[in-house]
């Protein structure tokens, strides 16, 4: 077994269960990665139902993450997290050291 390629950090995870849909057992949490123009990179996630090519990873009780496999050299050593911002809003934070210009997040 590969070691894992993404890190969710405990409040994701938490707030992930909270939105997992509750009817349905086969969706997943795919996470997909968009390399932009200048390195960047642009990063969505949903729920979806996995397929043969997926490259799958538990995380935590009951959570599941999935991915393209053609996404996987981009999403080594992503990290999501769900954050305060300093606007005061709560949302998912995607940490990955594959973006250009990326710099490590100041631990508080």
């Amino acid at each position: 077994m590969r070691p894992d390629m993404i890190t969710i950090r405990p409040a994701a995870i938490e707030q992930i269960k909270k939105s997992q849909p509750t009817d349905e057992t086969t969706l997943r949490l795919r996470i997909a990665a968009k390399v932009m123009p200048d390195g960047t990179i642009e990063h969505t996630m949903g729920f979806d139902a996995p397929n043969d090519n997926d490259i799958k990873q538990p995380v935590g009780d009951d959570v599941e993450v999935i991915y393209f496999s053609d996404h996987e050299n981009v999403l080594t050593g992503l990290t999501l997290d769900y954050t305060t911002l300093e606007s005061g809003e709560e949302a998912f934070v995607f940490i990955n050291p594959n973006s250009a210009g990326f710099v490590a997040p100041q631990e508080n």
